[in-house]
């Protein structure tokens, strides 16, 4: 997967139907995912390519190698990402600041679903 793959599928994958983000009882579902959804859109970045490893809960909770990943940023700001695993093509949510911390942690649950990993 190339950076340009990587924002394809980003897009394609948010502008999908099926949500399994919660969301909250006083609002329509399709408003809710619709708004959450430019929401993220807004933050989409030019993809550039990141080292992420799991963070220490997801190591031991999950099973997550103790090793960094390649992957690819496709949206963010200040210290939350969203990431693309390009063999998997799962999206995961990282923490930290790529040009500062050098490699960012996994928060360690991972989908298909872009929106469900970043509102968690």
């Amino acid at each position: 997967m190339e950076a340009i793959d990587a924002q394809q599928y980003f897009l394609s994958s948010l502008g999908g139907v099926v949500s399994s983000t919660p969301h909250p009882r006083d609002v329509p579902r399709s408003e809710y995912l619709r708004e959450e959804r430019r929401k993220l859109e807004a933050l989409g970045v030019a993809p550039f390519q990141v080292d992420a490893e799991p963070c220490q809960w997801a190591v031991e909770h999950l099973g997550l190698p103790a090793k960094a990943f390649k992957m690819f940023v496709v949206a963010g700001s200040n210290r939350h990402w969203l990431l693309v695993e390009p063999r998997s093509r799962d999206f995961y949510l990282a923490e930290g600041r790529p040009s500062e911390d050098g490699v960012l942690s996994l928060v360690g649950f991972s989908s298909k679903d872009p929106l469900a990993e970043w509102l968690g």
